[in-house]
C-alpha cells in the first residue's frame, strides 16, 4: 500500500507521524476538542490520499537524492541548495489537495511557525522542511472541514 510506503519513507528521514501530528496539535491549540489521536488521524488521511502520498514520495525520494549530490544539475542546486522555488512549489499541491484552506495553512505554518520546525526538525533540510509544512497544513485544512 502506498501510505505505508510514504509512513516507511518519511521514518527514514526521520520524519515521524508522532512530530508531525505535536506540530498540528500545536497549531491548531485553540481548538480544545481536539485529541492527539484525532490529529494522527487526519495526518494518516493526508498520507492516504495517492496524489498527496506521491507528492510526499517525490520530495522525499529528491532530498535523498540531492543530499547525496546525484541530481544532475540545475536540478542539484535548486533541491539542495534551496535556490528557485521548488522546495516551497512541491509542498503546495500537498495543501491545495484541501483546498484553500490548505494553502492559507501552509503560509501561516511557514511563517508563524518557522521556528518551531526549526526547532522539531532542525537536521531537515528546507525542502524536508516545507514538506512538513505542507502535510500540517493540509492535516489543519481535514480537521477545519470536520
Amino acid at each position: 500500500m502506498l501510505k505505508n510506503a510514504v509512513i516507511q519513507l518519511l521514518s527514514e528521514a526521520g520524519v515521524e507521524i508522532e512530530k508531525l501530528s505535536e506540530l498540528v496539535m500545536k497549531i491548531k491549540g485553540n481548538d480544545t476538542d481536539l485529541s492527539l489521536v484525532l490529529i494522527r488521524q487526519e495526518v494518516e488521511e493526508v498520507l492516504s490520499n495517492t496524489e498527496a502520498a506521491e507528492i510526499i514520495l517525490t520530495i522525499v525520494i529528491l532530498n535523498i537524492y540531492a543530499n547525496s549530490n546525484l541530481l544532475p544539475e540545475p536540478l542539484q542546486t535548486l533541491i539542495k541548495g534551496n535556490k528557485g522555488h521548488l522546495n516551497n512549489v512541491l509542498p503546495l499541491f500537498i495543501c491545495n489537495l484541501y483546498g484553500s484552506a490548505g494553502i492559507i495553512y501552509y503560509g501561516h505554518i511557514v511563517k508563524a511557525y518557522s521556528s518551531l520546525l526549526d526547532e522539531q526538525f532542525t537536521s531537515f533540510n528546507p525542502g524536508i522542511k516545507n514538506m512538513v509544512a505542507g502535510i500540517a497544513a493540509a492535516a489543519c485544512a481535514r480537521i477545519d472541514a470536520v
